[in-house]
């Protein structure tokens, strides 16, 4: 059931993909990845890729830079592998990092 709820995300994910250009590192984004089921924590800059936002947890004052993979999947042997991923609080995800 949940691979299905998964590439919902991934369609949708695609079709919006001008508006959270548009959103990073605005406050507006962090209530998009709240409307995707993301826990988000308070005074954070966002701005990277998400596709499970369901399975993020950010906490407060969170900085993640431009082009950050914040994915929470990986492939292996041709299967999906999903794993909840947790950013502390305090953290920042410099430009480029996975």
């Amino acid at each position: 059931k949940y691979h299905y709820k998964w590439m919902t995300m991934m369609l949708v994910g695609h079709g919006a993909g001008e508006l959270t250009s548009i959103l990073e590192g605005t406050v507006f984004n962090a209530w998009y990845y709240r409307a995707n089921g993301a826990k988000i924590g308070k005074n954070c800059y966002l701005a990277g890729l998400v596709v499970e936002y369901d399975l993020l947890e950010v906490g407060d004052n969170v900085a993640i830079g431009e082009g950050c993979d914040n994915t929470c999947h990986t492939v292996e042997n041709m299967v999906i592998k999903l794993s909840r991923s947790k950013v502390e609080s305090g953290a920042c995800l410099c430009p480029g990092s996975f």
